[in-house]
Formats: C-alpha cells, sequence, structure tokens
C-alpha cells in the first residue's frame, strides 16, 4: 500500500497501520487514513464541497486529499479509497458540549440537498425490511436475534408512525454525523465523509441513545439538555420521535450479521428493555409540558 500511496499521492509514509483493509499513518506532522469509500462519485463530491464550504468559514474538519489526477477516489484493486488528512491528538473521547457546538453550523440546504437525511420514514422502512429479509433467511442461525428482534421493529415502527403525524417541510437541518456511538472521538465528529444535513436534535438524540448502554439513568441529563438547548416544540418531538431508533440494538445488530460480534453480545441491550421504555414514558410526560405530543397508548401507563 505504501507504493500505492506514494503514486497518487506524493506521500510515502515510514509506517502504514492496516485496519480491516483501511490504512493509517502519520506524516508531516498530521494523521492521514486511506479508507474504504462507500459512495458513488456524486456523493463523494458533495461531501468535499460541504467540508470545503466549512473551511472556507474557518470551521474546522478533516481533508479529504485529491489525488495526483485531481479525483477524490482511488481506485486499489476495483475497490475505491479516499484519503483523509487530519489533526494530530483528535481521539479525546466525544461530548455533548462537542456536538452542541457542531450542530449549530446550518448551510444552505439547496446546495447539498444529496446529504439530506431529514426523511426518517422512508430510511428506517427500508432498513426494517431489509433487516427483516435478513432474519427470514438466516433466523435458526441466530435465535436470540429471532426472539428479540419484533419488539426492536416495534418501536421503530411507533416511530414512523408518529413521525408520518408531525412531519413538516422545510424545517432548518444543520450538519450532522451518520452515527453517533459509545466510542466516538473528535476525529469521528469532524470526519466530513459521516457528513449529512439532518435536525439539530439528531445527533444529541444518538448521543443520548449511546450513553443509556453504558448509564442506567439519562433522564436527568437529557431533560438538562433540554433546558438550555431552546428547542422548538417541532424539534421536541423530533427529538422524542429519534429515540424510537434503537441504534444501540440494530448497529449492534449488523455487527453480529458481519461476524464482528457474537449474538450473545445483543443480551445486553435486551436486558435494558424495561429501562429504555421507562425512559421512553418520562420524556413522553416531560415533552407533554411544553407541547402537543402523539398519541402512543402504552406511553401514557407508568
Amino acid at each position: 500500500m505504501k507504493n500505492i500511496i506514494a503514486y497518487y499521492y506524493q506521500i510515502i509514509p515510514d509506517t502504514i497501520y492496516n485496519k480491516n483493509k483501511n490504512y493509517f499513518f502519520q506524516y508531516g506532522h498530521f494523521d492521514y487514513a486511506f479508507v474504504k469509500c462507500y459512495f458513488d462519485e456524486q456523493q463523494i463530491q458533495k461531501k468535499y464541497e460541504l467540508s470545503m464550504y466549512l473551511k472556507e468559514h474557518r470551521f474546522y474538519n478533516h481533508t479529504l486529499v485529491k489525488n495526483k489526477v485531481q479525483r477524490l477516489i482511488t481506485m486499489v484493486q476495483n475497490e475505491p479509497y479516499v484519503l483523509l488528512k487530519a489533526q494530530i491528538g483528535l481521539d479525546s473521547p466525544l461530548k455533548l458540549k462537542d456536538i452542541l457546538f457542531f450542530s449549530n453550523t446550518s448551510v444552505y440546504q439547496n446546495q447539498f440537498n444529496l446529504l439530506k437525511r431529514d426523511y426518517w420514514d422512508t430510511l428506517w422502512a427500508n432498513k426494517i425490511d431489509y433487516f427483516e429479509y435478513q432474519v427470514n433467511q438466516l433466523g435458526r442461525k441466530y435465535p436470540i436475534i429471532t426472539e428479540s428482534f419484533s419488539y426492536f421493529v416495534g418501536l421503530v415502527e411507533n416511530g414512523i408512525a408518529m413521525y408520518h403525524d408531525f412531519y413538516l417541510k422545510n424545517q432548518k437541518l444543520v450538519i450532522s454525523h451518520s452515527r453517533i456511538k459509545n466510542d466516538s472521538t473528535l476525529y469521528e465528529l469532524y470526519n466530513p465523509l459521516n457528513f449529512i444535513l439532518d435536525y439539530q436534535v439528531r445527533d444529541v438524540a444518538e448521543f443520548f441513545k449511546a450513553k443509556f448502554m453504558i448509564k442506567d439513568d439519562i433522564f436527568p441529563d437529557i431533560v438538562e439538555y433540554v433546558s438550555k438547548a431552546n428547542l422548538t416544540k417541532y424539534e421536541m418531538v423530533m427529538f422524542f420521535i429519534r429515540m424510537f431508533y434503537p441504534s444501540f440494538y440494530f448497529d449492534l445488530y449488523e455487527e453480529i450479521m458481519d461476524q464482528q460480534k457474537n449474538e450473545e453480545e445483543i443480551l445486553q441491550v435486551i436486558d435494558k428493555v424495561p429501562s429504555y421504555e421507562f425512559l421512553l414514558k418520562r420524556l413522553y410526560f416531560y415533552f407533554r409540558q411544553f407541547t402537543k405530543m402523539p398519541d402512543v397508548d402504552w406511553l401514557t401507563e407508568l
């Protein structure tokens, strides 16, 4: 891989670290990552343009480096790769204040329509359809998933129904991220490959869902956030709806299906179902103080 990087980018690193066919090295006081690209030319170009837009407004993010023929994607044995250049030392754990600072950055939406991900109902429905197909095909191999799957699908279906009831067009979108996880760092926050456009509450909701897996009672943390965030009534409802997509279950599900994790690890999620239901009910009554909330019968049963 050294020769490829040298040929396409005129960079000759001393040592390269290989992790799942993604390559990492330091050169000239910067961190570099030569990583697989899961976007087509049009999508990666928009991410590059958004990255440059932020830089023009003095907002740091990693640099997507063009190769010697001025292309963002470099093909290596028929696989697409991109090169990222980043500041050194961005391995600090992600904090809520980092997300809030970032989520105040809005852009002219029409310029980056391709990156919009505010149509949660369609995205969630498509994902669930695909997951259901997988479970039907492979269910016998994964008995724990087979037994628990329909419950978590039911949560998503509640979320989709609420989204249909409350969705409003032409709402403010900000720069958000494909996913915020437990182990996310500042490196992921400033990675333009992760950039999308969505509601301000998306990243915060994902942050709290990830936090739920390592802290039993996150309700006070959410109340503190809402009390300071100056959310609109619509944003409050969207935050609540976002909590109905159990990322902590389906992200782990995908890792299990990709043979990266053992199925037994999903038991830690299943064990927390009663606590999560209680959290959703508390959030329902909390937000109902400020705005009209969706009608979901089981939420009113404390």
